[in-house]
């Protein structure tokens, strides 16, 4: 896949800011900057990227491209068996999502829940389905807040702090009925993992791919907000999280500084266009106990397995093994 490609695949929330607004925005009161600034949070709570929004079934060119040629619905499968879930989230609303089973899987052992990032939504797990059935484990996932056919609660994403709720739930699920669960998340969906944790129990490994470090730090590295004064990214940050809602979550750092933590595997690209790999390295550095950090060379934002799906599988392979 070519780089020109890979680049549209990030799910890139779009922050248009020029230095012409800005020089404006220090120029007039406060109300006027806020007038400013809840226009330019709508990218951030509506991120783009090939998933769907009220429907799962479409199959844009952007689905193709980052999916396959089914675009994730694995429609053609036969030896796959699609079983309707829903999560009821503790934050009061049911997420749409599905349990991929192996027809040669009798029981309900182990399971893989993938949670997805921004702009993307249940399909984005098809990736991973040989993977985890080659491992004995069934495959969940489901549609976050505002994507597929779940419900838009709020003003859209708030970067783990309705989704650490959500995953908490979906856990909670998953462990009334399997022995042993794993859990997987990109991009919002890692960061939402990360600060699920001290309030999410019998979760045996994490496995965390491209996660931010924050909504502020995520806003801070943009191309987009380069020569913007610190308060201007803060108070973005601060309108785009008042929209869409916040919770008691603790942030990322918090949240290894506080858990008693599973084994955590981090996987970030130094070619990552979006979210520099130091967020991870940063991530990884507070954690006490287990944990394993796999920086490739290739592969934008969420495109690693697509950059190279041997290695990356690999390493998740024997991350996973070594669980057992």
């Amino acid at each position: 896949m070519s780089s020109k490609a890979m680049s549209k695949l990030s799910s890139r929330p779009i922050i248009f800011i020029s230095a012409g607004l800005v020089l404006a925005a220090l120029a007039i009161p406060p109300i006027a900057v806020g007038a400013i600034l809840w226009p330019a949070s709508e990218a951030i709570l509506r991120p783009s990227g090939p998933g769907g929004v009220g429907e799962i079934g479409s199959c844009s060119q952007l689905a193709m491209q980052a999916w396959g040629t089914d675009c994730g619905r694995l429609s053609a499968r036969t030896d796959i068996e699609k079983l309707p879930w829903e999560v009821q989230s503790d934050n009061e609303y049911m997420l749409s999502g599905w349990i991929l089973r192996s027809n040669a899987q009798d029981e309900y052992r182990k399971v893989l829940l993938y949670v997805p990032g921004g702009g993307s939504d249940r399909r984005e797990a098809s990736r991973y389905v040989d993977l985890a059935h080659s491992l004995g484990f069934d495959l969940a996932s489901f549609d976050p807040v505002c994507h597929g056919i779940s419900p838009c609660i709020g003003g859209g994403v708030s970067y783990g702090d309705k989704e650490s709720v959500d995953v908490r739930s979906a856990v909670r699920q998953l462990t009334a009925s399997y022995r042993h669960v794993v859990v997987m998340g990109s991009s919002v969906g890692a960061l939402s993992i990360l600060r699920a944790l001290p309030s999410t129990h019998g979760v045996d490994g994490v496995i965390l791919e491209n996660p931010m470090e924050s909504l502020y730090q995520l806003l801070r590295d943009a191309r987009e907000s380069e020569g913007l004064p610190d308060w201007m990214v803060a108070s973005l940050a601060g309108v785009a999280q008042l929209r869409a809602g916040s919770s008691a979550a603790p942030s990322a750092v918090e949240a290894l500084r506080m858990a008693d933590l599973p084994p955590l595997l981090f996987i970030h690209s130094k070619s990552d266009q979006l979210v520099p790999f130091d967020h991870t390295v940063r991530l990884a550095a507070e954690v006490r106990g287990e944990v394993e950090v796999w920086l490739p060379e290739q592969g934008d934002h969420g495109q690693v397995w697509n950059a190279n799906p041997l290695k990356f599988e690999g390493r998740v392979r024997r991350f996973l093994t070594h669980l057992n």
